[in-house]
């Protein structure tokens, strides 16, 4: 008899632990699913970032040659108008000098 009543008692408690452990392999389920929508969600952010970051980058870079063509024209301007005036220096001092 008493037999009898620890083979129900462990068989209870056996149909018990099915049972937690059927749920508790749905609720995991549930939270996978849960988790996965997130990392997509996450992923998509990421991208949208990365693509923006990349595009401010190239922006960067092409702003960045402009300013360095831009740069040096100038330079040469400089320097050509600098020599120009340089040989109107000298030319004044010719006359002056003959004068």
């Amino acid at each position: 008899m008493e037999a009898k009543v620890q083979v129900e008692e462990l068989s209870s408690r056996l149909s018990f632990l099915e049972v937690k452990m059927h749920n508790d392999h749905v609720n995991n389920g549930k939270d996978i699913a849960k988790l996965r929508m997130r990392l997509r969600g996450t992923q998509a952010q990421l991208d949208g970032f990365r693509y923006r970051y990349r595009k401010a980058i190239n922006e960067s870079d092409i702003m960045n040659r402009n300013f360095e063509e831009a740069s040096a024209n100038l330079k040469e301007r400089l320097s050509s108008k600098a020599i120009e005036v340089l040989n109107l220096k000298k030319q004044l001092a010719a006359v002056g000098a003959r004068q």
